[in-house]
């Protein structure tokens, strides 16, 4: 239909290719500045340009485990609160394989750390209370 009206319009002579292209270029404008003000106006938040999902691979949440009974300990920290407390207790939260094959501190209780709960401290009768201050 455009295609017959536009060349209808320039031989009968009432509107000139100029007029046309200037008659467009106000239209694409108010067309844009109406656009333009209807998303300025609403509330809906924007899409993400990418999602990343997260997975976890092995199946297995970490506990929230208070930020208090966490004490993260270099070797020579350990060797030396070991013999200042001979009662200090070394809880290992590697996953299991690693405790038996890869090796550990004799002595050490192994819960892992996605299986580690207060219940669990509780029944292997360690406390946050207990702990020494090294």
């Amino acid at each position: 239909m455009l295609k017959w009206l536009v060349p209808q319009l320039l031989r009968k002579r009432l509107f000139s290719s100029w007029s046309l292209y200037l008659l467009g270029t106000l239209f694409i404008v108010l067309f844009s500045a109406v656009i333009f003000q209807a998303l300025q106006e609403s509330d809906a938040t924007p899409a993400p340009l990418f999602d990343i999902p997260v997975t976890n691979r092995q199946g297995s949440s970490v506990p929230a485990v208070p930020e208090q009974i966490i004490v993260r300990m270099r070797p020579p920290e350990v060797q030396r609160a070991l013999l200042q407390d001979p009662d200090a207790v070394v809880l290992d939260v590697r996953p299991g394989q690693h405790f038996h094959e890869v090796g550990h501190i004799a002595g050490s209780i192994s819960i892992p750390l996605d299986e580690l709960s207060l219940e669990q401290l509780a029944a292997a009768d360690i406390s946050p209370e207990k702990r020494s201050s090294w």
